[in-house]
């Protein structure tokens, strides 16, 4: 039997293309044909993804990468308890972060159902592809690069609604999650001219939230405070013994430490040498301090591909943190925090 006409579905949808049939007989059949993810196709057979474990613990979000870097076929087709694009799953996919990869990261911009104008606005000009987030709260975009940075920076951050968390982030070779939940369905594209206007624009209409100019922002603890928030911290379990407590100590008294959202590098091997310890037992002290409520960890995988630890430490006290911007050429700025 003949179809006597083929159009395209009723339904408009970013995921799929549906084509609907109509027999010689009357009957009528509707085709669903899902699209290629844009970032997938990108990159073709590069060892650039892998998938992740994600869950939550005492309310923070825990991502942990599951190694080796891999082509997109085949960190797919690994044999998880759940699919990568499954909704709401707890192993996505995961492009690894590449230094001529954009992401452009819109939090908590989709209420009621409605997306914000200034995400919607940034839609139209920034012509390359976007998706929706994992939670279904935000929006994010990827895009090819030539620049190494933005405004001197590698991370932007802006404040872009009266909610603090709804704001529009930027990376410059960021590792980005991989819903296949398209939102606008083009090509990854190189826009670093309208990128550039539009970071332009951005600066003068909403505060800045990250990274401070010509520099980096480096919260440092005072070294007489650590003490104070020792002995006053509400800590559960038992009260650490010398050891950690040397070990909370060097992470108390490393510069840099708001490095992602207070998460800062901790390298376990080298600080394991340093108390003359095997980085096991540096490990097992440190899961044991976390789950007494003394610091908090995150793990990820580096640039050069190997496995990490974030750690940021449990601080609530806002007197005893100083605020300094250290630029590039090891000049510092300081002045208390508010």
């Amino acid at each position: 039997m003949q179809p006597i006409s083929i159009s395209l579905g009723d339904f408009a949808d970013a995921n799929y293309t549906r084509w609907a049939v109509l027999w010689q007989d009357g009957k009528r059949a509707l085709f669903v044909i899902p699209h290629e993810n844009p970032i997938v196709s990108a990159f073709g057979e590069k060892r650039v993804f892998y998938r992740s474990h994600l869950y939550y613990k005492a309310g923070k979000k825990k991502v942990v990468p599951l190694k080796p870097l891999m082509t997109a076929p085949k960190a797919i087709e690994r044999k998880l308890p759940q699919a990568w694009d499954e909704p709401q799953t707890k192993y996505p996919l995961v492009l690894d972060g590449l230094e001529n990869v954009i992401l452009i990261d819109c939090d908590y911009c989709v209420k009621d159902g409605r997306v914000s104008e200034v995400v919607e606005e940034a839609k139209e000009r920034i012509p390359t592809y976007w998706d929706i987030s994992y939670s279904g709260s935000g929006q994010h975009a990827l895009a090819f690069t030539e620049l190494d940075r933005l405004c001197g920076r590698k991370q932007l951050s802006f404040q872009v609604g009266d909610d603090p968390r709804e704001k529009i982030e930027l990376f410059v070779g960021h590792p980005a999650v991989i819903t296949n939940r398209h939102d606008v369905l083009r090509p990854l594209a190189n826009c670093d001219g309208e990128l550039l206007q539009w970071v332009a624009e951005l600066e003068s209409r909403f505060i800045n939230v990250g990274e401070s100019g010509g520099g980096y922002r480096y919260t440092v603890f005072a070294a007489d405070g650590f003490q104070p928030w020792l002995m006053s911290h509400r800590y559960s379990g038992n009260f650490p013994g010398p050891t950690k407590r040397r070990i909370l100590e060097l992470i108390w008294n490393t510069p840099g430490y708001s490095y992602r959202d207070g998460y800062k590098p901790f390298y376990e091997a080298e600080v394991a040498k340093q108390f003359h310890m095997t980085p096991q037992q540096l490990s097992r002290d440190v899961r044991s301090l976390e789950s007494n409520g003394w610091l908090f960890r995150e793990h990820r995988i580096r640039k050069s591909g190997m496995w990490a630890v974030d750690i940021k430490l449990n601080v609530e006290e806002a007197d005893l943190v100083n605020q300094f911007t250290r630029s590039e050429d090891g000049e510092v700025d300081s002045g208390k925090s508010a």
